[in-house]
């Protein structure tokens, strides 16, 4: 177990406390911002916490630090040469498997002002109620830790083999070919699977509201979404495989310290 006040921690505590001064007086876009209050709000949890796991110090370590590289030495370099020099993208086939609804959905909305702002702010709610629900505690918080920017990179390949734009960015030259699957509902998906308690039914009408949001805001296809199911599932399985295996290693560790201690112990 670790004491919060040992050395590491404090290091832990300063650097991130560092990060964020410097996202408010050095300009920076708003994801990076709040990838680092992520970072930050993790870190404080855990320094806060009296006695927390070896585990938990390991994902407050590490995630925090995982979702800026995958942020912005994997994904975005890869979006933006994607967006410029991809082959032909897949809208025209996805457009088609669409069966007309996605533009049907953008059209309604767009006649109703409040509606179609609503669902513009849950799609860009999300980089909010991630760094949120990653501060919550729940027996699953470990492994939306890792999902989250698992899911991310992971994508990486399905974007370059099915690149597509997204309705709204058709025939527009710079725009990034990241629609197939969706991640914006895979996350919704994962905030959703891995909670718990009085969140659960609340995450489930966040999921229906993010499914909506990715319509009406003309970002993504019928097919987007429907794909980000097994997507999902695929990510959940994978997830719980490694960071159970790993939860299970560090339990099975502290166990045999604990059992060796009682024997040195009844040896006295």
């Amino acid at each position: 177990m670790n004491d919060n006040r040992c050395p590491i921690n404090f290091l832990l505590l300063a650097f991130w406390s560092a990060m964020a001064f410097l996202c408010l007086v050095v300009p920076a876009s708003v994801c990076f911002k709040i990838v680092v209050a992520t970072g930050f709000l993790i870190i404080v949890k855990h320094y806060v916490t009296p006695y927390s796991s070896d585990t938990d110090l390991l994902f407050a370590a590490g995630i925090p630090l995982f979702l800026i590289v995958e942020t912005y030495v994997l994904n975005l370099p890869i979006l933006s040469f994607m967006s410029v020099s991809s082959t032909p993208t897949y809208d025209t086939i996805l457009l088609k498997w669409d069966l007309g609804i996605a533009p049907y959905v953008r059209s309604v909305a767009m006649r109703y002002w409040w509606p179609a702002q609503f669902l513009t702010v849950v799609y860009y709610f999300q980089w909010v109620i991630i760094p949120l629900m990653m501060t919550v505690d729940s027996s699953y918080q470990h492994r939306l830790w890792f999902s989250v920017p698992l899911g991310g990179i992971l994508v990486v390949p399905c974007y370059l083999m099915f690149p597509a734009v997204g309705p709204i960015h058709i025939g527009e030259l710079h725009a990034p070919c990241n629609c197939m699957p969706s991640m914006h509902l895979t996350w919704a998906l994962l905030l959703y699977i891995y909670s718990q308690g009085k969140l659960k039914p609340l995450l489930m009408v966040y999921v229906i509201l993010t499914a909506a949001s990715t319509l009406s805001t003309g970002e993504h296809y019928v097919p987007d979404l429907v794909a980000a199911i097994p997507w999902t599932a695929f990510i959940v399985l994978l997830t719980d495989k490694i960071v159970g295996e790993q939860q299970d290693g560090f339990a099975a560790g502290h166990e045999g310290v604990q059992m060796e201690s009682h024997k040195l112990w009844n040896g006295r």
